[in-house]
């Protein structure tokens, strides 16, 4: 019976704190939607806006006290496949600087983690100092079956 008296404050928080938690993430999902949607909804509504200025001709004009003006936004990115010529190009144009090499977290994360089960759990000594290694406890969540 002292056990149980024990045990009811901490799982008395931990309930509080897993019902918080699943409040929380509920609330993220629901903001990321909410962004997502007024992301695409910004979107329509300057390319509409700048298709009305551009056949009004009025490339720029204030409204309460805010100015809305005409401009253009070049988006680049290396063509499917082409990317090592490109980089070449660069090079060649002593644009090199602008060519930064990247290794994916989670790709390093799951690559490391099967090299140190190949040890027993150890990091290979040709990593040592190369890769840092944290680990932390959390709480996950999943939706239960109704």
């Amino acid at each position: 019976m002292e056990l149980a008296r024990k045990l009811e404050p901490e799982s008395s928080r931990m309930f509080e704190l897993a019902e918080l938690l699943r409040g929380e993430k509920s609330h993220k999902d629901a903001l990321k939607e909410l962004l997502s949607i007024t992301n695409e909804d910004i979107k329509q509504h300057e390319e509409e806006l700048a298709t009305l200025m551009i056949e009004a001709e009025m490339p720029r004009f204030t409204k309460n006290g805010v100015t809305f003006y005409l401009t253009t936004d070049l988006r680049c990115s290396a063509a499917p496949g082409r990317q090592e010529e490109l980089y070449e190009v660069l090079r060649a144009e002593g644009a090199g600087d602008l060519i930064k090499e990247t290794v994916n977290g989670n790709s390093l994360k799951s690559w490391v983690k099967e090299k140190m089960e190949a040890q027993e759990g150890e990091l290979p000594s040709n990593l040592e100092g190369l890769v840092n290694i944290y680990e932390r406890s959390i709480a996950g969540t999943r939706k239960g079956s109704r």
